[in-house]
């Protein structure tokens, strides 16, 4: 539903409009105005998405209307006038169109179709967005960490680490039987780390799920965990929640 504000000092032009939106299908209409003034105001609470605006109006005109409006908070939109002299100003201002009253049916189609096309273009965008956000942090997830030792560098990989403790402003990776220190916290930690691999356990404890062998239950509602190694590591019941999201119960 796109969601569109009608901005129209004539009570029979606003309801012309709701009709015509109404029967097209996909419009939520959240405000009606008719005076630039509300319009701004109706503007900053609802948020809409689409405006049909008037130009002549009793206070503010429709082009005052956008020009006190940031660019980023204007919504898409459409003038709605009985005056073709308008037309070269309100492409000026960047409406997506201009419909002249009284509004042809097949006109008033056509920008209905104009406006959707630009919903589903948007729509795709943000998808695209949100899968390139979602890659970029799996690389991250997936970056190595990198720990000086007697004057080298090491490469430690995610797939690598068995499980983390954390020691004062240190954190220990428990790589098989070899230990690396890292100057970094548990809550920056966590951010680099695979969200569905590693799991917190303990206020100073990480554990790759994939290491785990069982879980032995204490009387008090936490767990000893225990790793393929034969390593035993204690869940606090703060993080009880969280091992048995990760257990699916």
């Amino acid at each position: 539903m796109i969601r569109t504000l009608i901005a129209d000092d004539e009570p029979l032009a606003r309801r012309g409009l709701r009709a015509r939106l109404y029967q097209a299908g996909g419009f939520e209409i959240v405000a009606e105005c008719a005076n630039g003034r509300d319009t701004l105001g109706a503007i900053a609470e609802h948020a809409p998405g689409l405006l049909f605006l008037d130009i002549e109006m009793p206070g503010l005109n429709g082009f005052d209307v956008l020009q006190a409006l940031p660019a980023s908070e204007r919504p898409v939109t459409v003038f709605v006038t009985a005056y073709d002299h308008y037309a070269l100003d309100a492409f000026r201002a960047h409406a997506l169109d201009y419909l002249l009253k009284p509004i042809d049916d097949d006109r008033f189609e056509y920008v209905v179709e104009r406006i959707r096309r630009i919903g589903e273009t948007e729509r795709l965008q943000r998808r695209v967005d949100d899968l390139l956000g979602e890659i970029g942090r799996r690389k991250q997830a997936e970056a190595p960490f990198l720990v000086s030792e007697n004057g080298r560098l090491v490469v430690i990989r995610t797939e690598e680490i068995d499980w983390i403790e954390a020691a004062g402003d240190y954190v220990v990776f428990h790589v098989g039987e070899r230990t690396h220190l890292l100057r970094e916290t548990m809550t920056n930690l966590l951010r680099r780390l695979p969200t569905d691999r590693f799991l917190r356990i303990h206020r100073s404890t990480i554990v790759r799920t994939d290491r785990i062998s069982r879980l032995l239950p204490k009387p008090n509602g936490e767990h000893v965990i225990v790793l393929h190694d034969g390593t035993h590591l204690n869940q606090s019941r703060t993080y009880a929640d969280a091992v048995r999201a990760w257990k699916g119960v």
